[in-house]
């Protein structure tokens, strides 16, 4: 579980970040190239994908 606690620590993390690092960052995504920021939406399509259930979970409720 070492990878899983490291990710929710850097989620954590990343709640404090300086507002003025998020604006920057904004800014540079704003401000690059259109097939930049299609291929920085790709990127993140494919991580959601990579993350999301195999397959449908069962209704716990049904175990009772």
């Amino acid at each position: 579980y070492k990878t899983v606690f490291l990710l929710m620590v850097l989620g954590y993390i990343a709640h404090f970040i300086p507002k003025r690092v998020e604006q920057y960052c904004q800014d540079r995504i704003t401000r690059s190239p259109l097939v930049m920021q299609a291929l920085l939406l790709a990127l993140a399509v494919f991580v959601v994908v990579q993350f999301r259930s195999a397959g449908v979970q069962p209704f716990i409720y049904f175990q009772f």
